[in-house]
């Protein structure tokens, strides 16, 4: 560690404002993938998979699984470039 960072430790936070945007493109890009593949395999395989796993009402879950991963990728990617 420099001297001049533990002297003037307000020169460590000046990207600290930014700390948040690659965080939030990385996860907003994860949900987006993750939504894509269930999408491309199709909302009934999605499903299938929730009812084999004992997971009630799998037709609302699946679907409701669909929507907030849409809506949370949109969100989390438009929020941080948003500022």
């Amino acid at each position: 560690m420099k001297t001049s960072s533990v002297l003037y430790p307000s020169s460590r936070w000046a990207t600290a404002p930014w700390a948040p945007i690659p965080l939030r493109l990385i996860t907003g890009y994860g949900f987006m993938e993750h939504g894509y593949a269930k999408l491309m395999r199709g909302p009934d395989a999605f499903i299938q998979i929730l009812h084999a796993l004992a997971v009630p009402f799998p037709v609302l879950m699946g679907w409701a699984t669909f929507k907030s991963h849409t809506l949370r990728s949109k969100s989390m990617s438009s929020d941080s470039l948003a500022g």
